[in-house]
């Protein structure tokens, strides 16, 4: 069976992966390598724990009333929404474009209020849109403007010109994976350095729990061969086993309770070390392949794939948007290809009053 997820880390990678672990004083050498070599004169970089930490990060250090509203695309990680209500601020989902995937200017005049402060778009699927408009209008409305690009890594750490923060993950089932990880890029040096000294109070990861997701890492790689994942899928069958939610829970990067605890953390001397190589990693061949295979699917197969038209498409994911899902997913497996039903976005709700965002809505069912 051809298996739906397959951990981007090779065995010599996730090797050197094991190696790292037992790193104990290079933490400080590898984030200035990470930092120096991805900083410009336009953007300072932030190594980070996780895309979710660089957020909290932005919003600690912003200089906000309690009550501010914060504009997010409707198809996010829930944790997003979350950690804007746990800083006091209002999130507030904005509806969609079907084809391109981002909100409308349209959309997000008719959701700003006075109080209107940050606006977060997150690219989706692996595709990217350039933010001209988008930034030409939050600058009309002095609106900081954050993109998302957890799942648009492509080999470059490059923010669009109009983001004023951009943030990349390395996420176990992210591109290059470093086994978790990220890179927010910030283009306003004082800001960049509040955010600095906000993490510098935050504890550093205990490095038990990396090696943890270290070897976790190891098992869903020897998992993502088709013989070992569809011998595994005919004991899940057997024995009345949920694969689907056994895959989701080990996939997870902050699992249970506490995420405010577990997003506060320092990246440890392993992970930055994984990291910096992650970000040294030539993905050009493996990215216009992917890229090409996606296409196909979306051409020849499912001509309905969302964000098909989009200028830059890597295909993070393939979402197939279907009538009869049950039976396409069983059609799929019965094939030899495994699928999985959901998956971890959430459609972020409107604030009070605002519309519903049913194309997200739509997206997603």
């Amino acid at each position: 069976m051809w298996p739906r997820m397959r951990i981007d880390m090779s065995i010599p990678r996730w090797v050197a992966a094991v190696w790292s672990c037992h790193l104990v004083d290079e933490a400080e050498r590898s984030r200035e390598r990470i930092e120096a070599g991805h900083s410009d004169p336009a953007h300072q970089a932030l190594a980070c724990l996780s895309v979710r930490s660089g957020l909290d990060l932005l919003l600690t250090s912003l200089d906000l009333d309690p009550g501010s509203e914060v504009l997010l695309s409707a198809i996010s990680v829930g944790d997003m929404a979350r950690m804007v209500g746990f800083h006091g601020f209002v999130p507030h989902g904005v509806d969609l474009h079907p084809e391109g995937l981002l909100p409308t200017v349209e959309a997000l005049e008719a959701a700003r209020t006075p109080l209107t402060r940050v606006l977060v778009v997150a690219h989706l699927f692996g595709s990217r849109t350039p933010l001209a408009e988008i930034g030409a209008w939050c600058k009309r409305h002095d609106i900081l403007l954050v993109e998302d690009a957890a799942q648009a890594y492509a080999g470059q750490i490059d923010p669009d010109p109009s983001a004023d923060v951009t943030m990349f993950s390395f996420g176990l089932i992210k591109t290059a994976t470093a086994i978790g990880g990220a890179v927010v890029c910030v283009r306003d040096p004082d800001l960049a350095e509040r955010m600095r000294a906000a993490e510098r109070e935050w504890p550093t990861q205990d490095p038990r729990v990396y090696r943890r997701k270290v070897r976790k890492a190891g098992l869903l790689i020897l998992l993502g061969l088709g013989p070992v994942f569809g011998t595994c899928a005919w004991l899940a069958r057997r024995f009345g086993i949920d694969l689907d939610r056994k895959l989701y829970d080990a996939t997870r990067g902050f699992p249970g309770d506490g995420l405010m605890k577990q997003l506060r953390q320092r990246p440890c001397a392993s992970l930055l070390a994984n990291l910096n190589a992650a970000l040294r990693a030539d993905l050009r061949a493996r990215m216009a392949r992917r890229s090409e295979n996606g296409d196909r699917i979306g051409n020849d197969l499912f001509p309905d794939v969302p964000g098909m038209d989009l200028p830059v498409r890597t295909h993070w994911v393939v979402p197939l948007h279907v009538n009869d899902r049950d039976h396409v997913i069983h059609d799929l497996r019965e094939a030899g290809f495994d699928v999985a039903p959901s998956s971890s976005l959430s459609v972020i709700p409107a604030a009070q009053g605002g519309d519903v965002p049913r194309i997200a809505e739509a997206l997603l069912t």
